[in-house]
């Protein structure tokens, strides 16, 4: 039998709002409640809608529930990293959000929970594992930009880590 897309779409909304609340326990339930094939359906949903689930943790920093996600096999990010297909222009790519983050300078970085080093580190992570998966950098978010053109920006700032990120993009 076919999962039922309105039911997976709904449990889907849950994960929206464990995310907006921090509730990591009812995320990795509602995750674990997923069958292979209602992955599968969950895949085609997050793929159509440009990650919107994967950008909502990484914009509120949800360290735990976007490891859960990128370590998800069934879910080929890939597939959906172009920010154009969002309908909403303010939407960005992951690759976009995370290279953002691993450049971060410390006076944004102190809005974060964390030290602006630890932060910079798990977003340098989140752009090695987006990459290992597959997203392309070459990609354009609704404002034109690529993580390229990012980096361009942001070596006339001369942000400390822009070496280190460049070489993770050779």
């Amino acid at each position: 039998a076919k999962p039922a897309v309105s039911e997976i779409q709904m449990r889907l909304f849950n994960l929206y709002q464990a995310v907006s609340h921090n509730k990591l326990s009812e995320f990795e339930q509602i995750i674990g409640t997923f069958t292979k094939k209602e992955k599968a359906v969950l895949n085609q949903i997050i793929a159509s809608s440009g990650d919107p689930l994967l950008i909502h943790a990484m914009n509120v920093a949800r360290w735990e529930m976007i490891d859960i996600l990128l370590k998800m096999d069934e879910i080929d990010f890939s597939q959906g990293n172009d920010g154009r297909k969002n309908k909403e222009k303010t939407r960005l790519t992951p690759l976009n959000i995370a290279i953002n983050g691993a450049l971060l300078e410390d006076k944004t970085a102190s809005n974060f929970d964390d030290d602006p080093e630890a932060v910079r580190e798990k977003y340098f992570h989140i752009l090695e594992r987006l990459l290992q998966k597959g997203l392309d950098p070459n990609v354009r978010n609704q404002y034109g930009y690529s993580v390229l053109d990012i980096l361009i920006q942001c070596s006339e700032s001369g942000r400390s880590q822009l070496p280190r990120v460049v070489k993770l993009l050779e």
